[in-house]
């Protein structure tokens, strides 16, 4: 009898340990409020549809859940004449085409340069969920390729 008793004490505290361990690892998940994606590259083979270019680009991103603020550089090379269009759009998954959302200043950008901005995540021009879920992207245009010469869709997988 005794042993029955110690048993359905050890599981009932197995239980209480396994559920405590169980919310520290959800609220960690929870603590998390900043996020980085390196290296999201740029390219005609990403833009819709595809066009062949020697261009190229890379693009980093960090997310303050806190502040809500979306942060990004974004570098770029061999682009056939200087941008005539630089944008976000959304939404839309990689290889599908959305309106311009965000457009960025041209002045002074040419042909290989690096641009660096922020945009305010507000939950109605840009919505938290969808930023998450890979549904903005960003790309260059030029006076060769005018729907667009490289594009890089914003992720943090």
């Amino acid at each position: 009898m005794k042993l029955l008793k110690l048993t359905a004490i050890l599981a009932v505290l197995s239980v209480f340990v396994l559920s405590i361990v169980s919310c520290e690892k959800e609220s960690e998940k929870k603590k998390s409020t900043f996020f980085i994606k390196n290296g999201i590259v740029m390219s005609g083979a990403n833009e819709n549809p595809a066009v062949t270019t020697s261009a190229s680009g890379i693009f980093d991103v960090w997310y303050d859940k806190k502040t809500h603020i979306l942060n990004y550089v974004v570098s770029w090379k061999d682009l056939p004449s200087n941008p005539v269009g630089f944008h976000i759009h959304g939404t839309a998954p990689a290889g599908f085409n959305a309106p311009v959302i965000q457009a960025f200043v041209l002045t002074g950008l040419g042909k290989s340069g690096t641009y660096s901005g922020n945009v305010l995540i507000d939950g109605v021009k840009f919505k938290e969920s969808d930023l998450f879920a890979g549904l903005y992207y960003i790309n260059m245009h030029t006076t060769v390729n005018t729907g667009g010469e490289i594009r890089g869709q914003i992720k943090f997988d």
